[in-house]
């Protein structure tokens, strides 16, 4: 049997050596000395250590039929695969990638004043440290765990829920701003048309101030229906007017009446075609060419406004049902709460590594040291 190693069996594997064993033996008082010496440094060591608190929340993927963040994000390869999060579902690479976002963390920056407490003289290294105390994992069940360590357990509780309401928000924002702008769109048209249609209604006021109508068509067909029969009444004076001024003599009073009844009839006529007259209601026919294009036109832009209201209106309230359908909802399964056990640091651990270390360094020195003297 060799000193320097030892077959046990036919394989040829190799124990520690008998010498190096007794060896380590004889030195056993110095190793326990050391490994006792180290093992209350490093508690004393631990116990001067900061106390670090965390709080977590567990957040669930939407249910179906939830709006999607990143609309058309389906097909596109994720890039989060590299990062540890390849199997998780798209919509908690969302979440996960709106937790990394520069304008997340400057929110929880400013509303905690991190960059005094931190005590980080530029933005780039507060968000640094801020990063460097959340935690991201994804479980098995594909749900997502997030947390943030601080020093405060209460204020760790309120870091958490301030990410949770800021990753609620952006993830609203996102999930609806396509159905925000549609609906937006929508309005301002609505509005616009409106604006278009007063101004088409005042001008419909001043044309009926202006020419003293109401009803152009109606008022025309009963203008026309008095002319024709005026027109009747005139033909008829006239020619009662002839036959008596062909047996009469122009000094006749029977031929002097008939002149002025014609006459009279006449001006009434005249009147009538001019607008003039005790009623309010007859309209000039002298300008009725510009009242019926301007009519026509007040008419055609009243219409087409008012059909286009017609219209947008149900298209506004179909945007805004179908923008509360997209709305995302963010499942929190897990609410933050106050930490009661720190996180950090573990001292049990500490402890545990410091000892395994110097029993390790311990038992190497004994050997080498041996070794030394043997040469």
């Amino acid at each position: 049997m060799n000193d320097a190693t030892t077959n046990t069996d036919a394989a040829g594997v190799q124990v520690i050596p008998i010498n190096i064993v007794q060896k380590l033996w004889q030195a056993k008082r110095f190793i326990f000395i050391n490994f006792v010496v180290v093992s209350f440094l490093a508690a004393g060591f631990s116990l001067l250590l900061p106390v670090w608190y965390k709080s977590s929340a567990t957040i669930l993927p939407p249910s179906a039929g939830g709006g999607e963040l990143f609309p058309g994000g389906m097909g596109v390869v994720n890039p989060l695969s590299t990062l540890g999060f390849g199997g998780a579902s798209e919509e908690i690479n969302n979440y996960i990638t709106i937790l990394k976002s520069r304008r997340l963390r400057e929110t929880v920056i400013h509303e905690f004043n991190l960059m005094e407490k931190y005590k980080a003289k530029t933005i780039e290294s507060a968000l640094k440290q801020l990063g460097s105390k959340i935690d991201m994992e994804v479980t098995d069940e594909g749900a997502l765990i997030f947390s943030i360590l601080d020093r405060d357990s209460l204020q760790a509780k309120a870091m958490a829920e301030a990410i949770l309401r800021e990753l609620g928000k952006t993830t609203i924002n996102l999930g609806t701003r396509a159905g925000q702008r549609n609906r937006r769109f929508i309005y301002s048209r609505i509005i616009s048309i409106k604006e278009e249609l007063a101004q088409v209604e005042q001008g419909v006021r001043e044309f009926t101030a202006r020419y003293g109508t109401f009803d152009l068509p109606t008022q025309l067909a009963v203008v026309i229906e008095q002319l024709v029969q005026m027109e009747i009444v005139l033909a008829e004076a006239e020619i009662e007017y002839n036959v008596a001024s062909a047996s009469l003599d122009e000094k006749h009073p029977q031929l002097d009446l008939l002149r002025v009844q014609r006459d009279a009839i006449r001006a009434k006529v005249e009147d009538l075609m001019s607008g003039k007259g005790e009623s309010n209601l007859l309209l000039n026919f002298q300008e009725l060419p510009d009242m019926a294009v301007e009519y026509a036109r007040l008419t055609r832009d009243a219409e087409i406004l008012g059909a286009l209201l017609e219209f947008l209106y149900p298209q506004y309230e179909q945007a805004r049902l179908q923008e509360a359908k997209d709305e995302p909802t963010l499942l929190a399964l897990d609410y933050p709460q106050v930490p009661q056990k720190k996180d950090k640091p573990k001292r049990s651990r500490i402890v545990l590594a410091c000892g395994m270390f110097s029993l390790l360094i311990s038992s190497a020195w004994v050997v080498i040291r041996s070794q030394l003297h043997q040469l």
